[in-house]
């Protein structure tokens, strides 16, 4: 099983990482590292970026200045996208072949830029790492020893929760490291079912709550038999919507089954009537 892990600066994904090789002995393909390799003196990635940045990105020794080049691509949309350009070119094959080299039962595959590089199509499940803003300009700020405006200007360059929860199968909630053991403890349960390989479901791990969600109702009437929510409004005396809400609660008990889920610990996104289905945006917490 290949499981990708991915979030933004300041959310913890390399403790989510390193907790998962603790607890479940996985093998970790960590794209950071596998960067800081590949950008050494001398090599053809090196190479192409001194090309595109320029040698006032260099130390005194010839390396790549990592915090200037990070403080020119976090500031300059069209400067990160070149460097992406450039990784994904070199680094994403370097982690392919790694990964088909590795013999391990499971591998994780922890990278930051994960689903923009195309890396998470070779993912079996894909976890993502999110936090609260303040949380990760902190954390930003103590461990790259940077000012609160400049652990912004990343933040703020970066994806939102929003992205990461749609292109995601599993996504845990790190504001607080004092739960995470429980929630790791937690995945190994949840990867072992098959719902959770369903490209159409996110699970959202937040503290003691398991939160199941569709990303667009109307594109997966197929998991339902009616477009509405997992757990349907009682629709009236109507026979035909009688059967609809019958079959409907059927397969939100299956869901909740597959997934060892509490079905009162479920969010259902707010609806009105089947012809006027709104967009969700904020779920509605029954709790």
């Amino acid at each position: 099983m290949i499981i990708g892990i991915t979030g933004n600066s300041g959310s913890g994904k390399t403790l989510i990482g390193n907790l998962l090789k603790k607890e479940y002995n996985v093998d970790i393909i960590d794209a950071d590292k596998i960067v800081k390799e590949m950008s050494m003196k001398g090599t053809i990635y090196f190479k192409e970026i001194v090309k595109e940045f320029g040698t006032n990105i260099l130390l005194e020794n010839g390396e790549i200045d990592k915090q200037k080049l990070a403080n020119i691509i976090f500031t300059d949309t069209k400067k990160r996208e070149s460097l992406n350009s450039i990784t994904f070119k070199y680094v994403v094959d370097e982690i392919k072949r790694r990964v088909s080299l590795n013999k391990n039962k499971t591998v994780v595959i922890d990278a930051p830029l994960l689903i923009e590089s195309g890396l998470n199509e070779i993912c079996d499940i894909v976890i993502s790492v999110i936090a609260d803003e303040d949380v990760k300009i902190n954390r930003i700020c103590k461990r790259d020893n940077l000012d609160k405006n400049l652990a912004k200007a990343r933040i703020d360059s970066q994806h939102n929760d929003e992205f990461y929860i749609k292109n995601s199968n599993y996504v845990i909630v790190n504001n607080d490291n004092t739960n995470l053991k429980e929630q790791i403890n937690s995945i190994k349960q949840i990867l072992e079912s098959e719902m959770i390989k369903s490209k159409e479901v996110v699970v959202i791990q937040d503290r003691d709550i398991r939160i199941l969600e569709f990303k667009r109702l109307l594109e997966y009437n197929n998991i339902l038999t009616h477009a509405f929510t997992l757990k349907p409004f009682d629709f009236g005396s109507n026979d035909t919507y009688k059967k609809i809400q019958e079959d409907a609660d059927n397969n939100y008990k299956l869901v909740c089954k597959l997934l060892n889920l509490n079905s009162r610990n479920i969010i259902r996104p707010y609806q009105t009537h089947t012809n006027n289905i709104k967009e969700v945006n904020k779920e509605l917490r029954n709790f």
